[in-house]
C-alpha cells in the first residue's frame, strides 16, 4: 500500500538531504571551539578524519541529522574547510573508513547532546502519534508534532518513511476508536436520523438541502432555514453529549464535518463503513446547526431593524393631533 504523501520533496530534502551551504553559512557552521581543536589534535596527521569530523559537526548543526557522504560529493564544503583550517595541505583523496566516520559521528552526538532512537523511544513515538491524532487528524499536523517531539528529547529523527508509517497507523487507530465508540454509544434513533440525511425523500436528499446556505433575508428563505434547523436539531442535541463521550477535539469535528461537505451524497451512500459515514454526518450536523442558527439570528436582527425603521418613518409622517 502506498504511503501517505505528507511533505513536498523540497520539505523532505530540507530534513534529510545534505544541506547546500554558502560561504557565510560555512563560516558559522564549521566553526571550531577549544574542545573541537583538542579532539582534532588527537587525530595526528589524519587530515581526512579531521575534515570528516568538521563536516559532520557542521551538517548536524544545520539539520540536526547525520549523513553518509564521500569527499567528492561535498567537495565545495571540503575546499572551504581546507582553506580555513589546513591551508597548503593537499586535498584529501582517500575515503574515510566507516569505522572512523561512525566514531566522528559519536563524538559530534556527544558534543551536541543528541541520541539515536532506541526501541523504547519508538514506542513513545507511537503513543505520541496517537495523542496527536486525537487533537487533529491532519497528517501534516501529526508529522510536525512527531518532529517536534524528537527535537524536544534530543533524538535523531527517524527516516521519513518510518514517520509516514507512524502517522498512518495513528490515523487508522483513531478512526477505528471513534467508529467503535460511536457504534457503542449512539442509540438506534440517532443512527436512523443520521442515515435519513442521505436517504431519498421525495426525490431529494435531506443532506443536499441542508448544505445550501440561506440566500437572503426574505421570509421564504427564513422558513427554509427553520425547516433545516428542525431537520438536525434532534441530532444536534444528542451530539453534544455524544461528542464529549467520543472525545473528539474541535479541530477533528471540523475536519470530519468538512469531509461530509466534500463528499457527494452518492459517495457517502456507497461507503461500506456506515459507522464512519455516521461519524462524518454527526460532526456535520453538529456544526451545521450552529451556522443555521447564525443565519436565523441575523435574519431576526435584519427584520427587527427593518420594522424599527418603518415605525420611525410612519411616526414621522403621521400628523400631530392638537391638545385641547
Amino acid at each position: 500500500m502506498a504511503r501517505l504523501s505528507i511533505l513536498t520533496q523540497e520539505e523532505i530534502n530540507a530534513l534529510y538531504a545534505i544541506p547546500t551551504l554558502d560561504d557565510e553559512e560555512r563560516a558559522c557552521l564549521f566553526t571550531l571551539d577549544a574542545d573541537d581543536r583538542t579532539l582534532l589534535d588527537t587525530y595526528g596527521n589524519d587530515t581526512a578524519r579531521k575534515v570528516n569530523y568538521i563536516l559532520q559537526l557542521g551538517f548536524c548543526r544545520a539539520t540536526n541529522n547525520f549523513f553518509t557522504f564521500s569527499i567528492q560529493k561535498v567537495k565545495t564544503d571540503v575546499d572551504f574547510i581546507m582553506r580555513q583550517y589546513f591551508p597548503g595541505e593537499p586535498f584529501p583523496k582517500k575515503q574515510l573508513s566507516k569505522n572512523f566516520h561512525y566514531r566522528n559521528r559519536c563524538e559530534v552526538m556527544k558534543k551536541v547532546d543528541l541520541k539515536d532512537a532506541c526501541s523504547d523511544f519508538h514506542n513513545k513515538l507511537v503513543k505520541e502519534a496517537k495523542a496527536l491524532a486525537k487533537l487533529h487528524v491532519l497528517p501534516r499536523f501529526i508529522l510536525e508534532g512527531l518532529l517536534s517531539y524528537c527535537q524536544q528529547l534530543n533524538v535523531i529523527r527517524p527516516a521519513y518513511s518510518s514517520l509516514q508509517d507512524r502517522v498512518s497507523t495513528a490515523l487508522l487507530e483513531e478512526r477505528k476508536r471513534l467508529v467503535n465508540k460511536l457504534y457503542t454509544h449512539a442509540d438506534q434513533d440517532l443512527r436512523l436520523q443520521l442515515d435519513q440525511l442521505v436517504e431519498i425523500d421525495e426525490l431529494f436528499y435531506n443532506l443536499t438541502l441542508l448544505k445550501k446556505d440561506q440566500k437572503n433575508f426574505r421570509t421564504t428563505e427564513i422558513k427554509k432555514s427553520v425547516a433545516k434547523q428542525q431537520l438536525v436539531i434532534g441530532i444536534y442535541e444528542k451530539s453534544k453529549l455524544l461528542i464529549s463521550t467520543l472525545g473528539i477535539s474541535e479541530q477533528n469535528i471540523i475536519y470530519y464535518a468538512n469531509l461530509a461537505e466534500f463528499y457527494t451524497i452518492q459517495k457517502l451512500r456507497r461507503m461500506t463503513d456506515k459507522s464512519l459515514v455516521r461519524l462524518y454526518l454527526l460532526c456535520y450536523a453538529h456544526r451545521r446547526l450552529l451556522k443555521i442558527n447564525d443565519h436565523l439570528v441575523s435574519s431576526l436582527i435584519q427584520k427587527m431593524s427593518k420594522y424599527a425603521d418603518g415605525a420611525e418613518e410612519y411616526q414621522g409622517c403621521k400628523p400631530l393631533i392638537p391638545i385641547g
